[in-house]
């Protein structure tokens, strides 16, 4: 039996390996601007062979304060660290810079799935020690609150700031067309008082047939209050995941603040070039979740020639696969040994032979959920 998608759309359901915010002044909406081209050198084809150069910022970070953030959210002023984005990202991190002007690291840890304050304390800990700088959750995670407690009570451990992260959630599919309350319950939840960036999940919505007419309407009225907040300073950058070409171009049609961040499902499998090409025309940042096909891709035998041949692990392999190609990725373990292993992927590069070899797995493959029916 096929699920129903119209109960519970947007959901990513990998079981494992699924790679996978004070107010301010109001200011102008960024300029639709081509990502650095020193981050993505790779020509648009088949295979990529190139990697990204190391970005980095030695600023010291500040953080920001606003009604009910917690004391790890406070310390300077908005303006201030609007103008130290991407402060202090980690010894090991490259960043990107999105078309809204902050700096996102192509490295996140992903939290799909990962519940209990206790486990969520032990992975967000990990993860601060081997360099991540940036987490990725969302409002059906359930675990945006355990994700703020976390880094509130480990940011001073680690001697880092609020600025010092880049901390995503997402707009439930159960609350398209009613943003401005889901995005402030999640800043509470969060304890903090702006987001990095906020994502609208699905482009349908929880409860509606994939097909409902409403659908486009209430994804135009979800980023009209996206914007509002961007303007506000209450997100520095916002996007949008799972969306089609389709629901891309409808959107930058009648946009005034461009999505900063495509997130879908990316892997050798569902390599999504379409979207590439059309995000790197448009300035537009493309993030993978399960970058390891939940799993499924790690005993492939293609992903493990090319792990034997490097000394890598096939997870390493695959993230390093997307992230040569300049697609940021977050890859989720509860596993401490495989977060460090996960992080370790900046110092090698996969070879032209290796990447045509994974290129060639290319069979349009969702292991999640495929927004290609949503009207």
């Amino acid at each position: 039996m096929q699920p129903d998608r119209s109960k519970a759309p947007g959901l990513h359901v990998c079981t494992r390996g699924s790679g996978m915010t004070a107010a301010a002044q109001p200011r102008p909406g960024p300029a639709r601007q081509q990502p650095d081209s020193s981050l993505v050198r790779a020509a648009r084809a088949p295979s990529f062979t190139s990697s990204s150069p190391c970005t980095r910022s030695s600023a010291p970070g500040r953080g920001l304060e606003g009604p009910g953030s917690a004391p790890w959210a406070r310390g300077g002023s908005c303006a201030g660290a609007m103008e130290e984005a991407g402060a202090s990202l980690g010894p090991t991190e490259q960043t990107v810079q999105l078309n809204s002007g902050t700096r996102m690291p192509l490295l996140g840890m992903g939290t799909f799935r990962l519940q209990g304050a206790e486990l969520v304390s032990q992975c967000v800990d990990a993860a601060l020690a081997h360099g991540y700088r940036s987490f990725d959750t969302a409002a059906v995670y359930g675990n945006e609150a355990a994700i703020g407690q976390a880094l509130g009570a480990l940011l001073p451990h680690h001697s880092l700031a609020r600025s010092d992260v880049f901390l995503t959630t997402k707009l439930g599919p159960r609350d398209q067309g009613k943003a401005e309350a889901a995005c402030l319950r999640s800043l509470e939840q969060l304890a903090c008082g702006y987001l990095d960036l906020y994502l609208i999940h699905w482009p349908g919505t929880q409860g509606k047939p994939q097909g409902d007419k409403g659908n486009r309407e209430r994804r135009w009225e979800s980023w009209r209050v996206l914007e509002r907040m961007y303007h506000a300073g209450q997100l520095r950058a916002i996007g949008v995941s799972n969306y089609t070409l389709g629901h891309l171009q409808e959107l930058l049609a009648h946009c005034r603040v461009p999505p900063a961040v495509l997130q879908v499902e990316c892997h050798p499998e569902l390599p999504q070039r379409e979207l590439w090409d059309f995000c790197q025309q448009h300035g537009i940042h493309l993030q993978a979740y399960a970058s390891l096909g939940c799993g499924q891709l790690l005993g492939r035998a293609e992903v493990g020639r090319v792990a034997e041949r490097q000394g890598r692990t096939p997870a390493q392999v695959l993230l390093r696969w997307a992230l040569q190609q300049g697609v940021g990725v977050i890859p989720k373990s509860v596993n401490p040994t495989r977060l460090a292993e996960n992080a370790q992927l900046w110092s090698w590069d996969l070879s032209p032979e290796d990447m045509a070899e994974l290129g060639a797995m290319d069979c349009s493959r969702h292991y999640c959920w495929d927004p290609s029916g949503v009207t």
